[in-house]
């Protein structure tokens, strides 16, 4: 009795310890932060951060779209040098020094030849991961109007995209090395970059998941580009406007210009990002002015 208790008790001991397991759980999303994103005409932009790093895109100074107060950049991003798009001094705080100095990264840079080249970055600055990428400003290889840089800006769980005055379509090199955007900012105007519908070619290219956001577009105060009607007239892409920080949406994508002329007045040009549940990634119509500075 004694031999076969010991042999019990020795296989007890070598036998391996079977505990009951948790049931897996599936891995969690990242966190995704509260961006919030403001137009101001044109291709110009301001970001703001969950952790309040302030950063901007192509900065104009139109006299039609008025004297454009209130922003301290950290950050200011410049696509290319034309001067619709360059004039960082409307910012008080670009004459500071040190810290409270913002931060500049022009898209182009003199190349070892004397000639404009892209400023290819992939760098971090505060709680942002900038990276950049080389494109054209027409079909033509820049032989109209010259490069222009495109860049990714990562941050609070959001991959955002600025396509600067892009003007051609992209090739499947860059549209791995942009790789999947969940906001982009695509100009549509014409004229002097892609016009509606070449900027819907783009969007099948890119599938952005969450935000579209037209730009370089002629407004009722600046008529020197083409209307975004083309870019929205029955796209694929849900269309909206910002009101009292909300998205309205259009309930008729063959009626989408009438709807947004007769809409546009009473929208706002800041939304807060959110993740929606569209099915695609929804087209947002902001206004160039606040509601509470509309003229």
């Amino acid at each position: 009795m004694m031999r076969i208790t010991c042999v019990l008790t020795t296989c007890l001991l070598a036998a391996p310890l079977a505990w009951p397991q948790a049931d897996k759980q599936p891995a969690k999303e990242p966190a995704v932060g509260k961006l919030t994103v403001s137009w101001h005409g044109q291709s110009f932009f301001s970001f703001k951060s969950t952790k309040g790093t302030v950063f901007v895109f192509d900065p104009h100074a139109i006299t039609e779209y008025g004297r454009i107060e209130g922003i301290t950049p950290d950050l200011i991003m410049v696509s290319h040098d034309h001067n619709d798009h360059t004039q960082i001094g409307i910012f008080e705080n670009v004459k500071e020094k040190g810290d409270k100095s913002p931060k500049i990264i022009p898209g182009l840079i003199p190349g070892e030849d004397g000639r404009e080249t892209w400023n290819i970055v992939d760098e971090k600055f505060k709680d942002l991961h900038i990276t950049s990428l080389g494109a054209y400003h027409d079909e033509l290889k820049g032989l109209k109007h010259g490069l222009i840089t495109m860049f990714v800006v990562e941050v609070d769980g959001w991959r955002i995209g600025h396509l600067g005055d892009l003007g051609h379509q992209l090739s499947p090199k860059q549209i791995k090395t942009l790789g999947t955007l969940d906001v982009v900012m695509i100009p549509c105007g014409g004229i002097y970059s892609l016009n509606g519908s070449e900027a819907q070619s783009v969007l099948g290219q890119l599938k952005p998941t969450q935000y579209i956001f037209p730009m370089h577009i002629g407004t009722v105060r600046y008529g020197e580009l083409l209307p975004v009607d083309e870019f929205i007239d029955e796209s694929p892409f849900p269309c909206a406007i910002v009101r009292d920080g909300a998205l309205v949406y259009s309930n008729n994508a063959r009626n989408n210009v009438a709807w947004l002329k007769e809409n546009t007045r009473n929208s706002d040009n800041t939304l807060v990002l959110e993740k929606h549940n569209q099915k695609r990634a929804v087209i947002v119509n902001l206004h160039y002015w606040p509601q509470a500075k509309k003229k």
